[in-house]
C-alpha cells in the first residue's frame, strides 16, 4: 500500500494551527453544554462515589484521602477530587458542572494535545481531524460528562508521553515527563508511568535504523521529583488514613486487578480479545483509519526520521497498553481511553492524506460543518441522556426528594440517609454516612422523632413489624412507579423541644434539647436549642468507634470518647 499523500499547508503553520486550536475548543465546549444538558444520571457508571469523594474533601476538609458515605476509603489517588473540589469550592457549591468540569477539561486538553503533537509532525489538517476523532467517539462523547478517573488519566498520560517523546529528541526536560507522570499516578495509580514511558520502546526499534537516536539527557534525577511528590502524597495520606489506605489502594486495587481477584477470580490474559474489540466498537468508525495507521508504521515507515521516530513512538504507545490491557483479569472498555490519543494520532494522518485531493479551504470548511452536524445529530438522538432510562429516572427521583426536603421538609428532626442515597447528598450537599435498613428500622422503632430518606422501602418494612405505622412523607419520582422515599413514624415530626434522633453509620444519635448540625464521619456537630441539652450515642457496629462532640454554641475544645461496640454515651451539656 503507497503511502497516502499529504496535503499542503495552504497558509503559514501559526494561523492554521491556532484556527485549529480554536475549533477544538469550541466543540469541545459545545459538547461539554450539549451532555450538560441532557437528564442526569448520577446513579450510573458509579459516579456516586467520587461526587461523594468531592464533598467529603470540599465540607469535612479531609483533602489528603477521602472517604464515601459508606466510610470506605477512596480507591484511586485524589487528583480529580482535589480539581473538582477547587471548583466546587471556587463556585460556593457543587454542582453538576462543577463536578464534571475536570473531566471535560482533560478530553477538550487530550484533544489539544493530540492536535500538538500530530500537527507538529504530520500537519494541522492531520492533528485537527486527531482531536476531532476523539471528541466525536464514544470515549469521547461520554466522558466528556462522567465523574471516573479515566479522562483525566488519559490526559495526564499524553501529557507524560509527549514529554517523553520530546525529551527523546532533544535530550532535555526529562523533568517534565516525570511532572506529568506523578500527575497520572496522582489519578489513577503508577500504571500512568508505564503507559506514559510506553512509546520510548521506539528507541530500540530506531536502533535498526541508518540514523539511530538513544536516549540523552538526565533522565533519572526527575524520578526524585515523581518519588517526591507521589511518595509524600501517600506518606501523608497514611498518616492520616493509617492500613485502610494500604489495604484499598495497594490491595484491592493495585493487586487485586493485577491477579484478578477484584475481577471475579479470572486469571490474566482471560477473554484476550475483548480489549481489541472494545477498541474497534468503541472508537468506531476512527479505528479503521488507526489500524490503516498501525499497519502503515509496521510496514511502510515514513522516510524522514524525525516523522518516523514520532509514528513509531505512537505505534509502541498504543501497543504496549493494549498489551497491559490484554493481559489483565479486569476489562473495562473504558481502560482504554489513555491510549486512544496515540491511535487518534495516527487516524488523523491516515484521513488527512485521504483529504490531499481536495482544495484545502473545501476541506476546512467541510471538517467545520461536518462537526457542526455531528453535534445535532447527538443533541437529537441524546444517546446516553433518555428520558426513560432507569438510573435517569432513579437520579431525578433523587433530586426530587433533595429539593422537598429543602422547601418542604421539617428540619428539625435531621435527616438520616439510608443505603444508596448518595445521589440525594449530592443534591443537598451534604457528605454523612449511610446507615443499613435493620439499623433505619431500629431508628423508626425508637421514641424520639426521626426522617429517613431511603431507595429500598421494602428492606427497611422487612425489619419492622406488620402492623408498624409507618408515614411516608414523599415519594419520588411525582406522577411515576416510586424509586425513593422520605419517611418517618412521626405524625407531627416539627416539634422543635422533641427528642429527635438521626443515624450516622454505626452511630445511633438520640438528641433532646439539642440540633444537629452536621457529621464529618464520626465527629457531631450539634447545637443546643435548650439551656440543658442531654445526647446519647450508641455505637452500634461491632468496632470501636471514636467520636467526638463538638458544640456550635459553646466555646471550648470538642469531647471525645471512644465507645466499644453497644456501648451508649450519654452527654449533658449546661
Amino acid at each position: 500500500m503507497p503511502a497516502a499523500p499529504l496535503p499542503a499547508e495552504p497558509e503559514p503553520l501559526a494561523p492554521a494551527a491556532r484556527r485549529a486550536w480554536l475549533l477544538i475548543l469550541a466543540l469541545g465546549a459545545a459538547l461539554f453544554g450539549l451532555r450538560l444538558a441532557a437528564p442526569a444520571d448520577l446513579t450510573d457508571n458509579d459516579q456516586e462515589r467520587p461526587a461523594s469523594y468531592v464533598l467529603d474533601a470540599v465540607q469535612n476538609n479531609h483533602w489528603l484521602i477521602q472517604r464515601d458515605a459508606y466510610d470506605d476509603i477512596a480507591s484511586k489517588p485524589p487528583l480529580l477530587t482535589w480539581l473538582a473540589g477547587l471548583a466546587a469550592w471556587i463556585a460556593g457549591r457543587l454542582s453538576r458542572f462543577t463536578l464534571y468540569l475536570p473531566c471535560a477539561t482533560a478530553i477538550v486538553g487530550a484533544a489539544l494535545l493530540i492536535q500538538a503533537g500530530a500537527g507538529a509532525r504530520f500537519g494541522t489538517l492531520a492533528g485537527l481531524l486527531g482531536a476531532l476523532s476523539l471528541l466525536f467517539s464514544q470515549y469521547g462523547f461520554k466522558h466528556v460528562v462522567l465523574a471516573r478517573n479515566d479522562a483525566l488519566f488519559a490526559f495526564t498520560v499524553s501529557l507524560a508521553a509527549l514529554a517523553a517523546f520530546r525529551a527523546w529528541m532533544t535530550g532535555r526536560g526529562w523533568t517534565w515527563f516525570w511532572l506529568a507522570a506523578a500527575a497520572a499516578t496522582l489519578t489513577k495509580g503508577p500504571l500512568g508511568v508505564l503507559l506514559g514511558a510506553g512509546g520510548l520502546l521506539a528507541v530500540a526499534w530506531e536502533r535498526r535504523a541508518t540514523e539511530p537516536l538513544g536516549l540523552r539527557g538526565r533522565i533519572w534525577p526527575g524520578a526524585l521529583v515523581w518519588l517526591t511528590l507521589v511518595g509524600g502524597w501517600f506518606a501523608l495520606a497514611w498518616l492520616s488514613a493509617g492500613d485502610d489506605l494500604i489495604r484499598k489502594q495497594l490491595g484491592r486495587e493495585l493487586a487485586g486487578h493485577l491477579t484478578g481477584a477484584e475481577a471475579g477470580g479470572k486469571p490474566p490474559f482471560s477473554d484476550p480479545f475483548h480489549t481489541a474489540l472494545y477498541f474497534l466498537s468503541r472508537y468506531a468508525p476512527w479505528s479503521l483509519a488507526a489500524c490503516v495507521g498501525f499497519w502503515r508504521v509496521w510496514r511502510r515507515p515514513a522516510a524522514n526520521a524525525a516523522e518516523r521516530r514520532f509514528e513509531r513512538f505512537l505505534f509502541c504507545w498504543f501497543a504496549l497498553g493494549l498489551l497491559v490491557f490484554t493481559l489483565a483479569p479486569h476489562k473495562r472498555p473504558d481502560l482504554l481511553l489513555p491510549i486512544i490519543p496515540a491511535a487518534a494520532m495516527l487516524a488523523g494522518r491516515e484521513l488527512a492524506g485521504g483529504l490531499g485531493r481536495f482544495h484545502p479551504k473545501h476541506v476546512w470548511l467541510g471538517v467545520t460543518l461536518g462537526s457542526v452536524a455531528l453535534l445535532g445529530v447527538l443533541a437529537v438522538a441524546r444517546p446516553q441522556g433518555r428520558d426513560t432510562a432507569g438510573e435517569v429516572v432513579t437520579t431525578r427521583a433523587m433530586r426530587e426528594l433533595a429539593e422537598w426536603w429543602e422547601q418542604s421538609g421539617p428540619h428539625n428532626p435531621p435527616l438520616t440517609f439510608v443505603e444508596h442515597t448518595l445521589t440525594v447528598q449530592f443534591y443537598l450537599n451534604r457528605h454523612q454516612l449511610v446507615i443499613t435498613p435493620a439499623q433505619a428500622a431500629r431508628l423508626l422503632l425508637g421514641d424520639a422523632a426521626c426522617v429517613l430518606v431511603t431507595r429500598d422501602l421494602a428492606a427497611v418494612r422487612r425489619h419492622l413489624p406488620a402492623d408498624f405505622a409507618l408515614r411516608v412523607l414523599h415519594a419520588a419520582p411525582a406522577g411515576g412507579e416510586p424509586r425513593g422515599w422520605l419517611v418517618t413514624h412521626q405524625h407531627e415530626p416539627t416539634e422543635t423541644n422533641s427528642a429527635t434522633a438521626v443515624g450516622v453509620g454505626p452511630l445511633q444519635v438520640r438528641l433532646d434539647g439539642a440540633a444537629f448540625v452536621q457529621a464529618r464521619r464520626f465527629a457531631l456537630v450539634l447545637r443546643r436549642t435548650r439551656p440543658e441539652a442531654r445526647v446519647e450515642v450508641v455505637n452500634e457496629s461491632d468496632r470501636p468507634v471514636t467520636v467526638r462532640v463538638y458544640w456550635t454554641d459553646k466555646p471550648g475544645p470538642y469531647v471525645e470518647r471512644r465507645l466499644v461496640a453497644a456501648e451508649r454515651w450519654v452527654l449533658e451539656s449546661r
